[in-house]
């Protein structure tokens, strides 16, 4: 989504469970990604993934599920975009073994979509994530926006927002971790200033617990 530094769930003090799509075809996987597609001024763009080892070990830096009893994962994605418009959706489906107790498999299903438009110096941005564990599982999703600004070419702010649900399951009641983020980033010649600061209630689905994080970066290149 739009922003002037990084995502609105960095730095948040919070895992995003519903952000899970990707998260488990990362582990060494054959991707495809089309060559850009022109149609009456719109632009089509397709990835596929094939992981033989879904939620196997990933490299560094990604974030992999990493979670006993995956199998194979297959994703598919496509980005469309016409007159500032971009449109976005994807769904990564795992086969997974055993669940729990349940002694049976069942598949999980990540998906997402996600809108972005940008006119002149304003950006926003709206999506939706899901996180279907499949039967015995927990499921989670995820939904925020941002919006960003450039005051002139040299800087830029924004503010956006997540809210995370784990769904309820049996007797256990949902509950909801909201994020906010507020940040701004400042470039003259070779120096650049970005400054970020997250607040998140609820974090890790904790009621009652608020988790505050500020970053000022400071850069310079040569």
């Amino acid at each position: 989504l739009p922003n002037a530094y990084e995502e609105t769930s960095d730095q948040a003090g919070h895992s995003f469970a519903g952000q899970a799509i990707g998260g488990t075809s990362e582990g060494g996987s054959i991707s495809y990604l089309s060559p850009t597609i022109e149609f009456g001024g719109a632009s089509i763009d397709v990835v596929a993934d094939f992981d033989p080892n879904g939620g196997g070990t990933a490299g560094a830096g990604t974030g992999a599920d990493n979670a006993a009893g995956y199998s194979s994962s297959m994703a598919l994605g496509t980005k469309v975009s016409f007159a500032g418009l971009s449109l976005y959706a994807a769904q990564e489906e795992v086969e997974t073994a055993l669940i729990g107790a349940q002694n049976s498999a069942a598949d999980a299903v990540h998906s997402m979509v996600q809108a972005t438009y940008s006119a002149g110096p304003i950006s926003i941005g709206y999506g939706e994530w899901y996180k279907n564990a499949g039967n015995g599982g927990t499921d989670y999703s995820t939904d925020g926006w941002s919006v960003a600004f450039a005051v002139n070419d040299d800087l830029s702010v924004s503010y956006g927002t997540l809210e995370d649900t784990r769904e309820a399951i049996s007797a256990t009641a949902a509950e909801t971790a909201d994020a906010t983020s507020i940040q701004a980033s400042y470039t003259m010649g070779s120096m650049a200033l970005k400054i970020q600061h997250n607040e998140t209630d609820n974090s890790y689905f904790n009621a009652n617990q608020t988790t505050d994080n500020t970053e000022i970066a400071l850069s310079f290149s040569f």
